[in-house]
């Protein structure tokens, strides 16, 4: 949100068009995809991400998880 203000954007309305939106379509992911193993790896790959904070492994466990958005990278 920092890059958002420094950009001169309103952090109000990048929140409602950008993260709300991909929000979402995480949270229908996951109640499609909901199980022990899928909530197994979100606690591991959380760890593994602190670990390893340039890891990938996010989209190579669960490649059907929608896409960030690029102005959220």
């Amino acid at each position: 949100m920092t890059n958002v203000k420094q950009r001169g954007d309103d952090p109000m309305q990048f929140y409602k068009q950008q993260i709300y939106p991909y929000k979402g379509k995480v949270e229908l992911w996951y109640q499609q995809h909901q199980s022990l193993y899928t909530d197994f790896m979100i606690l591991f790959i959380t760890a593994w991400v602190i670990l390893f904070p340039d890891s990938d492994i996010l989209y190579k466990v669960f490649p059907t998880l929608p896409p960030k958005p690029t102005t959220l990278q």
